[in-house]
């Protein structure tokens, strides 16, 4: 038997625009094994036709009694999985990354086929951004595969090493952070050299807002309200998209740029997210006059030396720097040890200092709570009005493997046995609403709730018992109101939260798996969180302070 080991990895989305590469592979990879016995293929990518594929990829393991083909699903890095040795099938951005890594690489998309890329396609690929688009699969595309992957598979140690520093050689070229970025650079002062002159006393906010997620919409709300509450107030312009000659003429005309509200510099999203985020602070601290970040939540940062000396270079590029918790202020102060961070509380905590910016129509920790099982905690069915609120996060549950049947199957069960009603609060729309649906769609006895302001949230929150949630502004809101939260995430920023509250500490997700487990950890939640309701409510009193006082920087920084 063929001593030598043969890996391929084909990484994409897997919806119906993007998977003929996946069904290429599946269908040759059975004659694959047979010439290659020592085979692997790994499928990573999640999509609408995931599904499909998954159930074709289990038919050749079965008929192959061999686990041929691995279905991996999402995956936040998949170059993980790809080495110098490994052969990887795919296009576009995916297969930029599998080149730095190395690997050998054939462009196959849905858009066309330029098979094994060696030197004489090189400047075919480039002209597609390499995605094959003007390459239309002919007649014999699985013939070309087949025929590549084996000329592949086949070639000398030294031709194998050849693709792999022809790949690396291309990236270090023309792909390298400090490249892209200098040719986004030289792009932006070529769209503003000919733009007006700036329009005076403008602030322009940039941050994750406007994709449907309430937590930073109120964190906007927060930010403009204190804007205009100055004598002055200052022409707000928000960046919304990412629409080059929009930012670029939005960002000639500013005179203060304020980069804040959640974690923006992270690549848990994508590294194109972090270049995106990183290219806006480089460009503002070019043609602004003073440039802030307020209360950043930073990281996950999952990067090479380079690219963290970048993230350093634009902080240091910062007129004024502060972050929400601890451990973000402890990544910037080891990426930038010569510049000051200052920790501040997260914004929405302002909507507690004044009740006059957003009005409230519940106090802060009742002195006199309505009967409830937390009083009672040996007989849980007492409550027979009363309700919890549930606020998911689905790419928190997707990563720990929980589904809505397990979520309704606890939440079910958390009701049944506190004789309490259940309302689904959905803060961010555009992610977690398809998983609200299909747990709201197994419970009896709920209701759901799509909030679109503050004062809506609030108002879903009064007369709740207790809330389990896993998005931090969820937490955050019902703590603030007397509302005992479950906090369930691993998110850093949800931790600190715990920790800055003197809350229950926050669990992992998969707790939701278990209902008995779940229970306990309520009980132990709602009854510390009781004992304590006069320092927790202190301790937000105090943060709603501290937070009015750093968004007042901001007016600092304007009369200034």
């Amino acid at each position: 038997m063929d001593e030598k080991t043969y890996k391929i990895v084909f990484v994409s989305r897997l919806d119906a625009d993007c998977s003929l590469g996946a069904r290429l592979l599946l269908d040759i990879a059975p004659r694959l094994y047979k010439k290659y016995p020592n085979l692997s293929v790994t499928v990573i990518g999640g999509g609408t036709e995931y599904h499909n594929i998954l159930t074709i990829a289990e038919k050749v393991n079965a008929k192959l009694n061999y686990r041929l083909i691995n279905m991996a699903g999402d995956m936040p890095n998949p170059s993980a999985c790809i080495t110098r040795r490994t052969l990887f099938i795919g296009v576009s951005r995916a297969a930029l990354e599998a080149m730095a890594s190395g690997s050998a690489v054939i462009l196959l998309g849905n858009e066309g086929y330029l098979g094994l890329l060696d030197e004489s396609k090189l400047i075919s690929a480039r002209a597609t951004n390499f995605t094959c688009r003007s390459y239309p699969h002919g007649r014999n595309i699985r013939e070309h595969l087949y025929a590549d992957i084996c000329a592949y598979f086949d070639s000398s140690d030294a031709e194998k090493e050849h693709l792999s520093r022809l790949s690396q050689s291309e990236i270090k070229q023309n792909f390298s952070a400090r490249s892209m970025t200098e040719k986004t650079l030289a792009l932006y002062r070529k769209l503003t050299n000919s733009l007006p002159k700036p329009i005076p006393e403008r602030v322009t906010v940039c941050g994750y807002y406007g994709r449907g997620n309430l937590g930073d919409e109120i964190i906007l709300r927060v930010l403009t309200d204190k804007l205009n509450s100055a004598p002055n107030p200052p022409e707000i312009c928000v960046i919304k998209d990412k629409n080059l000659l929009k930012c670029a003429k939005i960002m000639k005309n500013t005179d203060i740029f304020v980069f804040g509200g959640g974690s923006l510099l992270q690549n848990s999203t994508s590294n194109a997210s972090l270049l995106w985020y990183l290219s806006m602070i480089f460009l503002s601290s070019h043609l602004c006059k003073k440039t802030v970040m307020l209360a950043n939540g930073i990281g996950p940062l999952d990067l090479p030396e380079s690219l963290m000396h970048l993230v350093g270079r634009a902080v240091s590029e910062l007129d004024f720097i502060s972050v929400r918790d601890t451990k973000s202020r402890a990544v910037l102060k080891k990426l930038a040890p010569n510049r000051r961070v200052t920790l501040v509380p997260d914004p929405a905590f302002s909507i507690f200092a004044c009740e006059s910016k957003i009005k409230i129509n519940q106090r802060l920790y009742l002195e006199e709570k309505p009967k409830s099982f937390a009083e009672t905690p040996q007989n849980l069915g007492t409550p027979k009005n009363g309700f919890f609120v549930y606020f998911p996060c689905a790419s928190g549950a997707k990563r720990e493997g929980v589904g809505a049947r397990d979520i309704a199957r606890s939440l079910t069960y958390l009701q049944r046995e506190m004789g309490v009603g259940i309302k689904v609060i959905v803060l961010n729309k555009n992610e977690d609403l398809w998983l609200s649906l299909e747990v709201f769609s197994r419970l009896t006895g709920a209701s759901l709730a799509v909030p679109k302001s503050a004062e809506e949230l609030i108002s879903c929150l009064e007369g709740a018992e207790f809330a389990v949630s896993q998005r931090y502004h969820g937490a955050l809101l019902s703590a603030a109101l007397g509302i005992p939260p479950l906090c369930l995430s691993r998110d850093p920023k949800m931790t600190a939260l715990c920790k800055d509250l003197g809350l229950s500490s926050a669990m992992p997700p998969f707790v939701l798996r278990s209902p008995h487990e779940l229970l306990n950890a309520l009980k132990r939640a709602y009854s510390a969180d009781k004992t304590q309701s006069a320092e927790i409510r202190r301790r937000v009193l105090a943060l709603a302070d501290r937070s009015e006082k750093a968004l007042n920087t901001l007016l600092d920084f304007w009369e200034s």
